[in-house]
């Protein structure tokens, strides 16, 4: 057990060690055998950074291997890594010379250790795992480049996606023989090379901006969007009314300071490094991850309002309140391995669930609930005290811990001996050979009211805890485009997933990622999706849980268009049903497919609307598919009607504002407003004119005080782009919150996708609509749009700007130097930062900002 404190000095001595003598390195000398060597360039280039060093012997040694723990801390040294994370690997312990490294690299998330629970720290990395953990660094979507290697095409499915996409990017490649040799292990030379050309091809830093005054920030009304990282580095800050779309940093140097988040939503996660016992308050905010780690003293944090806190993770002294809540607050907190020992943690409130991961600390709930109490194995010497008023639903004690006070227990599982509970549990469970107490008295597993004999349990050690975790925590298919990702309900143990109609769901292989030791079928196996699959998930101390997984197949196509879809295999036949056809039966109003094991060709039906998909066998009339496997939306073949918003380039109704030098092709209209609120166009107007003139713009302007039938054109022009926002917003979506919104880097197919949150486009990333000339894209966006300066969107396969519907309900933000493609169809405020194109039209319900652009409408999207 570690004394007070001794866990940060744990880990300040393992990083002293790392800088003096890294797995027996000395700092940079020379080295004398990369002289002449292919990677001697970035070897030097390296040392001199300081990301690695060479042995006593003045040697690299390039052409030795490297284990796991050394590519860690390679990794975290040149990609910056320093937020440590809980590890509870069975063979790593704080001995450990990459203890540190690894706990950064856990923290980070861009390794993760091995089924049975082991990281094995010092097996030989293989070459795809380096491109896992390079495509998780960088982000890379999925990819089925690997299938161009001989002996990478039947890769397992958690490697192949990201061989793949590391060829893509040019970071990885094959041997001259055409292999790419995927379980081969990496040397020194070669780890260097595939991380140096990663940390190349990473996103640019991110912006930051740092607030080290006392005041407030941020607009009265309305939101500011803060692109990049937040820092606040003074007492008395208050921020108001922003998105922040990096992350946020509360400062050590904010010292016993207040600071105050009033309606801020951070996209990134949000450090508090600083505060005072009374000092941080969120107040109608939304912040996903919270970590807390402050040296000295302890901090409070305050929600109120409709503020939600995804997560907060606690590595030093803590006190979380929340009061005048509306919204959902603190919903999970962790307690820190790295906490510690003697730290305090108080929590006042309603909580979803709490993990104490710390050893030797107090935790004090004096109100309030916590609906799940988890005291991990790793919480050894600490207690809990429970206020009179306080409730515990579900306590499960993982190791020797002291819950004490007055409050109130639901249910408590006793997983180890010699943990003792104050409060008598309305329903005990002890695990069978453990002993505890209970209000001073041997714990005894509440009897279950039955007559019916209850199993003899069979006995488990007494002196071994296993973990009791059991949880699907993702499962998605990754082999299709986009990534198709589950819905996973922790109430009914299901998960669901749509995937594009025409897909083979008897050979889709997931991905599947587990708090358990073993799942049943495993990751990566290909399944039969026809009918719900059962998943079973163990946990360490071999309980189990089952999920159900259903997979629906949806599409929206063009009315009457082609449809290339793989034929179900040989001796089954498709059938596209009308949308209430519930059980079936073969009728004249249906198309037939044989089917022959290739992919085949069918014709969408020209009525809009749904229509089913049924799987029959052939030979056995008997296997007939009571319900459709699949539904085909006819709807989106159409654009979205502009109407005379079409005539149009630029449409706002509350103006128009320019600074010269924009060049404009296309006509500008505003309406209600007047032509005074068109500015920066130097407008030349006849006498009698029904439009006006400008040399930035290639057509006319037309404003309601213009010469008739200006004013009633106009009106027609502003309630028909009304009316195309509506349509845009109301058509049936194929995609939901994909990407959480940041579509940065996507490649997007064809379809109608909907998010309930802002969209980011981040700076050094792309964006590609790849689909041919007649396909449509509508982007459903609740929230804002920002795109990032010098980024564009690109459009491949023949795809065409007037196919493209931006529904925008917030503001949008066009940055400097973008190059943005489509129709914007904005409810809000539309800016277009300096020298941004745009391929498309901007029509907006409120007002348009321009700089120095360059704006070219496509062709009608009405015709």
């Amino acid at each position: 057990m570690y004394s007070r404190n001794s866990k940060r000095a744990l880990v300040w001595i393992v990083s002293l060690c790392l800088i003096f003598s890294s797995f027996g390195f000395v700092s940079a000398a020379s080295t004398n055998d990369v002289k002449g060597h292919w990677a001697e360039a970035v070897i030097n280039n390296w040392l001199n950074e300081g990301f690695i060093t060479g042995y006593e012997d003045g040697t690299f040694r390039p052409e030795a291997k490297v284990t796991r723990q050394e590519l860690t801390a390679f990794v975290n040294r040149s990609f910056s890594f320093k937020q440590l994370g809980p590890i509870q690997f069975t063979d790593v312990v704080k001995t450990d010379w990459a203890y540190a490294d690894m706990s950064k690299a856990k923290a980070a998330g861009y390794i993760n250790g091995y089924e049975d629970g082991t990281f094995r720290p010092r097996t030989e990395i293989s070459r795809q795992e380096v491109a896992v953990i390079v495509s998780n660094l960088l982000g890379l979507g999925s990819s089925t480049s690997a299938n161009s290697y001989m002996d990478a095409k039947d890769s397992p499915a958690w490697s192949k996606s990201a061989i793949g996409a590391v060829k893509d990017r040019g970071i990885m490649g094959g041997y001259p023989d055409g292999t790419f040799r995927p379980e081969q292990s990496v040397t020194r030379a070669e780890a260097v090379v595939l991380l140096d050309r990663a940390l190349k091809s990473k996103t640019p830093s991110i912006n930051t901006t740092t607030y080290d005054k006392a005041g407030t920030y941020g607009p009265l009304t309305g939101v500011q969007v803060i692109e990049g990282n937040v820092v606040i580095s003074a007492k008395d800050v208050t921020l108001q009314n922003m998105t922040i779309t990096g992350d946020l940093l509360l400062a050590e140097s904010i010292g016993q300071g207040d600071v105050f988040l009033k309606k801020v939503t951070v996209l990134g996660k949000t450090t508090v490094n600083g505060g005072g016992e009374n000092s941080i308050f969120f107040e109608d905010s939304v912040l996903g991850s919270v970590i807390v780690n402050k040296t000295n003293g302890a901090v409070r944090m305050v929600a109120s309002g409709s503020t939600i806190v995804g997560e907060v993770i606690l590595q030093s002294s803590s006190t979380l309140e929340e009061t005048k809540l509306t919204g959902e607050g603190f919903k999970n907190v962790t307690l820190s391995e790295i906490m510690p020992d003697g730290s305090k943690a108080k929590l006042s409130g309603s909580f979803e669930a709490v993990n104490v991961n710390s050893n030797n600390i107090t935790m004090d709930i004096p109100t309030g609930s916590v609906k799940t109490l988890n005291m991990n194995a790793t919480s050894t010497g600490s207690s809990v005290n429970l206020g009179n008023t306080a409730n515990v639903g579900s306590l499960t004690l993982d190791a020797v811990v002291s819950i004490l006070g007055k409050g109130t227990l639901d249910k408590a599982q006793f997983n180890v001996s010699g943990a003792s509970v104050q409060q008598t549990p309305t329903t005990i469970n002890v695990a069978a050979g453990i002993s505890a107490t209970v209000d001073g008295k041997p714990a005894v597993t509440t009897p279950i009211p039955t007559p019916t004999p209850t199993p003899t349990p069979t006995p488990t050690s007494p002196t071994q805890s296993y973990s009791n975790t059991k949880a699907i925590t993702s499962f998605d298919f990754a082999g299709l485009m986009p990534t198709v990702g589950g819905v996973i309900n922790e109430e009914t143990k299901t998960i669901a997933l749509t995937v594009p109609f025409g897909t083979n769901v008897t050979t889709l292989t997931p991905s599947i990622l587990s708090t358990g030791i073993s799942i049943v079928p495993n990751s990566g196996a290909i399944q039969n999706f026809i009918s719900g699959v059962t998943y079973t998930v163990t946990a360490e101390n071999g309980t189990t849980q089952t999920y159900m997984v259903t997979v629906t197949a949806k599409s929206t196509v063009v009315a009457g268009a082609n449809i290339t879809i793989p034929a179900p295999a040989s001796g089954i036949t498709a059938w596209l049903a009308p949308a209430n056809t519930t059980v079936f039966a073969e009728a004249a109003n249906m198309t037939k497919l044989v089917g022959n094991g290739t992919t085949s060709t069918i014709v969408a039906p020209t009525t809009f609307g749904d229509y089913q998909l049924f799987l029959i066998d052939s030979v056995d009339s008997t296997k007939v598919s009571n319900s459709p496997v699949g539904t085909l939306t006819v709807a989106i073949g159409r654009p979205v009607d502009l109407g005379a918003s079409g005539n149009f380039v630029i449409l706002a109704k509350a103006g128009v504002s320019n600074n010269p030098g924009s060049m404009i092709t296309g006509n500008i209209g505003v309406s209600p407003i007047a032509a005074t609120a068109i500015t920066g166009f130097a407008l030349t107007l006849g006498s009698g004119a029904p439009f006006s003139t400008s040399t930035q713009v290639i057509g006319q302007v037309f404003a309601p005080d213009y010469a008739s039938p200006t004013a009633s054109n106009l009106t027609t022009a502003v309630s028909n782009m009304e009316t195309a926002y509506t349509d845009a917003a109301g058509r049936a979506s194929n995609f939901t919150e994909l990407y959480s919104g940041n579509i940065s880097g996507k490649t997007l197919v064809p379809g109608v996708y909907k998010w309930g949150t802002d969209v980011l486009i981040n700076s050094g990333t792309d964006v590609t609509l790849n689909g041919g000339p007649n396909d449509v894209w509508i982007f459903q966006i609740a929230g804002g749009l920002t795109q990032a300066s010098a980024t564009k969107i690109i459009l491949s396969g023949g795809a065409k700007a007037e196919n493209i519907f931006w529904q925008v309900a917030d503001t949008m933000a066009i940055e400097t130097s973008a190059h943005f493609e489509g129709i914007v169809l904005g409810k809000k405020a539309i800016t277009v930062g300096t020298n941004a194109s745009i391929n498309g039209r901007l029509l907006s319900q409120t007002a348009v900002t321009l700089d120095q652009n360059t704006i070219v409408e496509p062709a009608s999207a009405s015709n």
